[in-house]
């Protein structure tokens, strides 16, 4: 996923490291973990849905994102 990130940014580094903490994340998680306003927030996982790191969720009442590569990683795959 690094490798995907053209800015060099280190907060989208950040983000992409926090989603191996927990896969699914929401604006509001960004905002207050990185301590951005809402806009940045919305912003950066826009820039990561671009690059194809997250998508965004239906119908989870507020702005979530999740990583689904995370998901389809299996255990064969980290031994």
């Amino acid at each position: 996923f690094h490798k995907r990130l053209k800015t060099g940014s280190v907060r989208l580094s950040g983000i992409v490291d926090a989603l191996f903490e927990s896969p699914v994340v929401s604006v509001l998680n960004i905002k207050n973990k990185f301590s951005v306003t809402h806009p940045t927030a919305r912003a950066d996982l826009k820039k990561l849905e671009q690059m194809g790191i997250v998508q965004e969720t239906e119908g989870a009442g507020r702005i979530t994102y999740y990583c689904p590569q995370i998901y389809e990683v299996t255990y064969e795959d980290i031994v």
